[in-house]
Order: structure tokens, then C-alpha cells, then sequence
């Protein structure tokens, strides 16, 4: 193998089923596969039909002792495949990179980066106190000062963190990783997976708007809901997701409206994206919502918080009406705005779609590696500390 050549060895200490986290894991490892760049997959465990090229730790059989057998699942996956690594190659963890296990791969020439599918421990427990104190309601820390320490040494101690938007990336500043080692970038999206012509949903009239995701707190559904009843639209709010138990116990008497219809859970999100006018997701915490892209892809205005903008939307950009975090009376007038001019909405989507062009998975898959490449080249050239 030449210099130029290596593998990028992508580290998922979960169970892979093609959905959700594991669906972007393997689309970015596919996309940033190319010559002279073997791409290998390793995970806890393989719920689907993926074939031989994903390496399972577990059985499928044992999932459900997983947390008994293994406490530390990241620790467990790479250091049952890390002899597969070569000098020059690149360590890619998701959801976890022991930091000792960094360093012992940095030792034998393998450089190491680390996903920040969201924001670090810290600024969710900030943003999710935020959003409680504003319900009034009880909060409980998301995560200990144990786990935030040790999340800390791990991001410390990579090379490199993908940050898939520009909170992501503040919040790994604010552990103090240097900024040269952060890569700003995305998520991506693929039109092949919501193609098709079905929707979920048709109104005989008025405007028909969408929100995708956990319907949680932390994804700013109550604030949602709120603004939807007080926006007093001719339409319909569509909800593509599960309603937790704390929403539905402190609106369920919005939630009981005639204009909102509860879709649960969507195998194909392309029927959800195709029945609505207008997405809205006013989350308080995120990575990069692939959500949002897809709803930019499918041509729709957004109705978005920084944190729900993946990293992409912004007013300067176009292409959706950006919103505080916990801002129901911003949500409502921006859903009023929009349900009222069908010129703007279609101003937006157009917008969105040509955005959303340059984020197609093989599009971000190639700059990421791009960035490897040149962080390889940057690690190679340097002498690391002694440890």
C-alpha cells in the first residue's frame, strides 16, 4: 500500500439497523469510500440484511444483554477489531472514543476522529435545564460531571471531531479542543431514499405543516403545539414521530385538536415530506437534524432554531424563517406569515432546493474526505507528544 493509500475504519458501538444514527453512519462511510480509500464497518451489533461487510461484535441474539455484557460498548468494539488498523489509516468513532485507546492507536501511526453526532454533554444539560425551566418543570442532569469529564478527555484526545454544525462545534471548543481540529461540517441526504409519489396526508384546504422527530422537550414540541394553537391557521399540523409521555401529560388537550393529526411512526418520512406546505422543527439541542435537509431536498420552506438548521439554513441563505429556541409567539407569527403567502412559500422551497443540492450524501461524503486527507497529511508531518 502506497502513502496515499488507506482504509477509514468507521467504529459504531450500537446496533445497526439502517435507520436513523446507523443510516447516517453508513451513508457517510459509503460516500467517502473511493480509490485508493478502503472503507471497513464495524458495530455492536447488525439487526438487517446488511451483508458481510459490516462486522458485528454481538450476535443479534443478544441485544437485549448488551448493557450487562458490555458497560462500555465503544471500549469493547475497538479493542476487539483494532488490530485490523494500519499505520496511516483512519479510526473513525461514533458515540464514544476511549481516550487511552486513542492514544494507543496514535502510537502505532493511526490517526484518530471522532463524530459529534450532537452536542457535547454539557451544552445538551444547558439547553434541556433551559427548556424545563421554561415549562416549569423538573429537570434532572442528562449527564453526570463523571461522564462529562471523561466525554472531555475523549474529544481531547482525537485527533480530529466532525462537527455536523456550528453549535456542535462551539460546544467542542468550550472543552477547549483547538479549532484547527474541528471540521465543520453536515449530514447529508438522498433522493433516492424519498422518492415516490404517496402522502400520508391531503387537506381540501388551508396549509398543511409538518414537524419529524422524538415529540419531546428537546425537540421544542410543546412550544410547537403551543404556537400552533394560538397561530389560529386554516390548516393542519402533521406530527411524524411518537409524542412522549411528559408532552402528552401537559398538552393533550392541544394534542386532541381536530387540525392535528398524529401520524407515529413513518417507514418511508418521503409520503410525510410530500403531504405538508411547510416544515417547522424549533429544537433546543441537535448535531446536524437530517430532517431538515430532507425537508430542504423535498423543496420545502423551514420554520427553524439554530440548533434545527443543520448547520446549513441561516436568513442570509434563504429558504426558511429562523425562530428562538422556546420563542411560541415567534413560531406562531412565523407559521402565520407563511400560511398566508403562498408566493413566499414558494420562494423558499425553491431556495431550499438548490441549497439542498450540495448536500446529497456522495457531495458530503467527498469533502469529508477531503478533510481527511489533508488531516492525514497534517498528522503525518507532525511529531506527536510522548504519552
Amino acid at each position: 500500500m502506497s502513502l496515499d493509500e488507506f482504509a477509514i475504519h468507521g467504529l459504531f458501538p450500537n446496533f445497526y439497523d439502517g435507520t436513523r444514527v446507523s443510516y447516517c453512519y453508513d451513508s457517510l462511510l459509503s460516500a467517502m469510500a473511493a480509490p485508493g480509500v478502503r472503507v471497513e464497518r464495524y458495530v455492536l451489533g447488525n439487526f438487517s440484511a446488511a451483508g458481510s461487510h459490516i462486522h458485528s461484535l454481538l450476535p443479534r441474539l443478544l441485544y437485549g444483554r448488551t448493557s450487562r455484557l458490555l458497560p462500555r460498548p465503544a471500549t469493547a468494539l475497538a479493542s476487539r477489531f483494532e488490530r485490523r488498523f494500519g499505520a496511516g489509516d483512519v479510526a473513525y468513532f461514533w458515540l464514544g472514543n476511549p481516550a487511552w485507546m486513542c492514544r494507543r492507536l496514535q502510537r502505532r501511526g493511526v490517526v484518530v476522529v471522532r463524530e459529534m453526532v450532537n452536542c457535547t454533554l454539557v451544552r445538551c444539560n444547558e439547553e434541556l435545564r433551559r427548556a424545563h425551566d421554561q415549562l416549569g418543570l423538573p429537570f434532572s442532569l442528562a449527564a453526570s460531571d463523571e461522564a462529562i469529564a471523561e466525554e472531555r478527555a475523549d474529544l481531547l484526545a482525537a485527533d480530529a471531531v466532525f462537527c455536523p454544525n456550528e453549535c456542535v462545534l462551539e460546544s467542542v471548543r468550550d472543552y477547549g479542543v483547538p479549532v484547527e481540529r474541528c471540521i465543520a461540517t453536515s449530514y447529508g441526504w438522498s433522493r433516492q431514499r424519498l422518492a415516490g409519489e404517496k402522502r400520508l396526508f391531503s387537506a381540501a384546504s388551508g396549509t398543511t405543516f409538518l414537524f419529524a422527530g422524538s415529540g419531546n422537550i428537546r425537540k421544542g414540541l410543546p412550544w410547537l403545539l403551543q404556537a400552533w394553537a394560538a397561530a389560529g391557521i386554516d390548516g393542519h399540523l402533521l406530527l411524524a414521530g411518537t409524542v412522549d409521555s411528559a408532552v402528552r401529560a401537559t398538552h393533550g388537550e392541544i394534542l386532541a385538536r381536530d387540525d392535528i393529526v398524529e401520524l407515529g411512526h413513518v417507514a418511508d418520512i418521503g409520503d410525510a415530506y410530500r403531504s405538508a406546505d411547510v416544515f417547522c422543527f424549533a429544537t433546543w439541542e441537535e448535531g446536524g437534524p437530517m430532517v431538515t435537509i430532507e425537508a430542504m431536498g423535498m423543496g420545502l420552506p423551514c420554520i427553524v432554531t439554530r440548533m434545527g438548521a443543520a448547520g446549513i439554513l441561516s436568513a442570509r441563505r434563504g429558504g426558511a424563517i429562523m425562530v428562538e429556541p422556546g420563542d411560541s409567539a415567534g413560531l406562531a407569527s412565523a407559521m402565520r406569515r407563511l400560511a398566508g403567502d403562498a408566493a413566499l412559500r414558494a420562494q423558499l422551497g425553491a431556495a431550499n432546493v438548490g441549497l439542498a443540492n450540495d448536500y446529497l450524501w456522495e457531495r458530503v461524503g467527498a469533502r469529508r474526505l477531503e478533510a481527511l486527507k489533508l488531516l492525514r497529511d497534517r498528522v503525518r508531518s507532525t511529531t506527536r507528544p510522548a504519552t
